[in-house]
């Protein structure tokens, strides 16, 4: 996760603070897909739906792995074409790629104004 800090810019940090924010995210999207589900399927769908990434299994690095929502909302739907896009018969989800560095410059104490 690439997250600001002040006078430093955007350094790279990882963790359960920052994953929680994606789960329960990816979990909202999914109740509004399927409202019916209950806490277990919906965690099942989500550990189930990850993408396991490091040693075979969860781990301590990566826990059940990267959250895959299209895979999960597919496992509660029980739909192939839950994500696909229609138009060109895949996924809408592009790769993923690291943003560009960015400096972020303290305030000019001169400056006066918002």
């Amino acid at each position: 996760m690439i997250a600001p800090i002040p006078g430093d810019g955007y350094p790279a940090f990882s963790g359960t603070s920052f994953a929680s924010a994606h789960a329960s995210g990816a979990a909202a999207l999914l109740l509004e897909l399927a409202e019916d589900v209950g806490p277990s399927e919906l965690r099942g769908a989500l550990e189930g739906g990850a993408l396991d990434l490091g040693p075979s299994g969860r781990d301590r690095l990566y826990g059940h792995g990267r959250i895959d929502v299209c895979e999960a909302a597919r496992q509660l739907t029980l739909d192939e074409r839950t994500c696909e896009d229609e138009s060109a018969g895949t996924s809408p989800t592009p790769p993923v790629a690291a943003p560009a560095p960015v400096s972020v410059a303290p305030p000019d104490p001169q400056r006066s104004g918002p």
